[in-house]
């Protein structure tokens, strides 16, 4: 998103920061990871105007995401205080630190509250499975002027990529792979016939 933010007109609607841009909708926070449903009642029938692009990724990248991005969190801001934010991966990093669980336990925390943030992307983006486009993270570089060309803009546009994910050191036992692969079931079976990504 960083990459597009300079070139928005007025009224396009990016959602990419939960710490920088956050809508109020009657008591509701819209944050980056909101349901759709939840962006279309924010836009009301504007939602048929735009133009809808979103990144999806493999699953077990999410979740090891998720947890690299809480423990980096944790050890910067709380690991020495006593109160932890009432927030689902924050809490799920510490129950895996405090039961010796690691990432394994954190996955059990997550799955079994079944926080948004492991909602199967299938259902978060059900409203934008025939009416929009859907692209893998993992082929952003590849296709960014495809997606910009589709977005509208006849200027070049620079993609900004910045990864800082420690994820990739992140492991999970054979069996939590199992469970996280039928969480999202339904992304496995529907999203790579959208992107021609297969995920393993």
């Amino acid at each position: 998103m960083q990459s597009l933010l300079p070139y928005l007109k007025p009224y396009d609607l990016a959602m990419y920061d939960w710490k920088k841009m956050y809508f109020n909708m009657e008591g509701h926070e819209l944050s980056e990871h909101a349901r759709l449903s939840t962006i279309k009642e924010y836009v009301g029938d504007s939602w048929y105007d735009f133009k809808k692009f979103t990144t999806v990724r493999n699953p077990i990248s999410i979740v090891k995401s998720s947890y690299s991005y809480s423990k980096e969190v944790y050890e910067e801001h709380f690991r020495n205080k006593l109160d932890i934010p009432p927030d689902g991966s924050l809490k799920a990093f510490v129950y895996s630190e405090k039961t010796g669980y690691g990432p394994d336990g954190f996955v059990d925390f997550m799955l079994a509250r079944n926080y948004d943030i492991v909602l199967p992307q299938a259902e978060r983006l059900s409203l934008m499975l025939r009416d929009g486009l859907i692209m893998d993270l993992s082929t952003l570089s590849r296709d960014w002027d495809y997606i910009t060309d589709w977005l509208g803009w006849d200027r070049k546009i620079p993609l900004l990529w910045e990864n800082k994910s420690k994820s990739s050191a992140v492991e999970f036992s054979d069996d939590t792979v199992k469970r996280i692969k039928k969480h999202f079931e339904i992304d496995y079976d529907i999203i790579p016939k959208i992107t021609g990504v297969e995920w393993n």
